[in-house]
């Protein structure tokens, strides 16, 4: 009889370390499902015998047996002690290169390690096991042309720029101390102290400096119980305290928080001039117009195109109906941090389709392409390019790149044929 060696642990489909030349195989293939095949292998017992060759040569010269110095025991004493760790270790060494002759003949590409069980070596006779992997399931894309999107204007609304505008003076106002009644708008500088029920402060209660906008701190009371407050005062509001707020005996309740006002300061929004268009960098009021027009048609550009690539996504994966492999979406969830299970899905799917799109219609990421987009990262990052170049080789980001480009590639083109709605 041969010996069962137990179920091996996962193997590599790359790093094998075993080179034999081509044997003859019977492989047999069961489709578990459309994303996840199992091949059933046997081969004569060769690889594993000459496995079993070696070991014993390197067991011989390193064994330690009574009687012997070591490495000049007997061929026959070292088979007698380590015989059958010799033959589990030939069996487990010889399977990757078999593996791979395997999926090379069936003409499959695993997208994970394989899982290797139901393994037997006969000696003189054969060597046996099963192989379960994942791969990406096979069909043909089909009705990628002619896919709807909305009709949507990537131009600004006056509005947005009028607001985009209002904004700018906002963020610009200055700050002046004033002597009168706060008025909602004002920025406030208080210390305060949190009380509990009983009008002791709270530990850890107590803020000093504490800046607030009136009317907008989200606190209803304290925006209420601070109105009309003078530089100098004291007030004491009473403040319903969310769940979340860190501070035992706070959370939750409902309590008194006395409040010294430091200062009171006006908010003085720039009038929308000249002036203030070179204060904030721009020649001129109409160039800070053109300025912001432009800012804001980049970011709508770049929205309506966000929803143009869903748009086309959605209706290619309700054109093309399949089942995602399991490991690719686990990769989404817990890799990129996808929270939402069916968005995983969804994200392994559009990966696939657009892979096989690039593939069908031959699109590619040329080096023009990579070198922009490593220039475009050392720009933001503040490398020199060759540095990053070099940086982003090594970490194996360049081919996670060239499948961008290309993806992005396949979505242009689908957008371009696309039916506008």
């Amino acid at each position: 009889m041969g010996v069962r060696v137990p179920p091996l642990a996962r193997i590599a489909t790359l790093g094998l370390l075993l080179r034999y030349e081509r044997m003859s195989l019977d492989i047999s293939v069961e489709q578990i499902k459309s994303w996840k095949i199992a091949l059933k292998i046997k081969s004569d017992a060769t690889p594993v015998e000459r496995e079993i060759e070696r070991l014993y040569g390197e067991y011989a010269h390193k064994a330690e047996i009574p009687g012997f110095r070591k490495g000049k025991a007997p061929r026959d004493l070292v088979k007698a002690r380590y015989g059958k760790s010799i033959e589990s270790e030939a069996v487990e060494n010889a399977i990757p290169s078999v593996y791979r002759q395997a999926i090379k003949e069936k003409d499959v590409n695993p997208i994970t390690q394989a899982e290797i069980d139901e393994v037997n070596f006969e000696p003189s006779k054969e060597l046996s096991f099963k192989a379960t992997f994942e791969i990406v399931p096979e069909f043909e894309v089909k009705d990628y042309e002619g896919l709807s999107i909305t009709n949507k204007d990537a131009k600004p609304s006056k509005d947005a720029i009028e607001k985009r505008i209002e904004a700018l003076r906002q963020m610009n106002a200055n700050l002046e101390p004033v002597k009168r009644e706060a008025r909602t708008g004002d920025l406030i500088v208080v210390d305060y102290r949190i009380m509990d029920e009983k009008k002791h402060p709270v530990p850890d209660g107590r803020v000093s400096n504490y800046s607030l906008l009136l009317g907008e701190t989200g606190q209803k009371e304290l925006d209420e119980g601070l109105l009309g407050v003078k530089a100098g005062d004291d007030r004491e509001v009473l403040i319903s305290f969310s769940p979340q707020v860190p501070l035992k005996g706070v959370a939750g309740k409902k309590l008194p928080v006395r409040v010294k006002i430091k200062e009171v300061k006006e908010r003085l929004v720039p009038e929308l001039n000249e002036a203030f268009a070179r204060d904030i960098g721009a020649d001129s009021l109409k160039e800070l117009i053109r300025k912001v027009t432009e800012e804001l048609s980049e970011k709508t550009r770049r929205r309506v195109r966000a929803e143009w690539e869903k748009e086309v996504t959605d209706g290619l994966i309700e054109r093309n109906r399949f089942e995602p492999p399991q490991s690719l979406v686990e990769t989404f969830v817990s890799d990129a941090g996808v929270k939402d299970y069916e968005n995983a899905v969804w994200l392994a799917k559009r990966v696939i389709l657009l892979e096989k799109l690039a593939k069908a219609l031959d699109i590619s990421a040329e080096q023009e392409d990579v070198n922009r987009r490593v220039e475009k990262i050392a720009e933001d990052l503040g490398f020199d390019f060759r540095v990053m170049r070099d940086k982003l080789e090594i970490r194996g980001r360049i081919e996670q790149i060239k499948s961008s480009i290309k993806r992005e590639k396949v979505l242009d083109y689908l957008i371009d044929k696309a039916k506008k709605r």
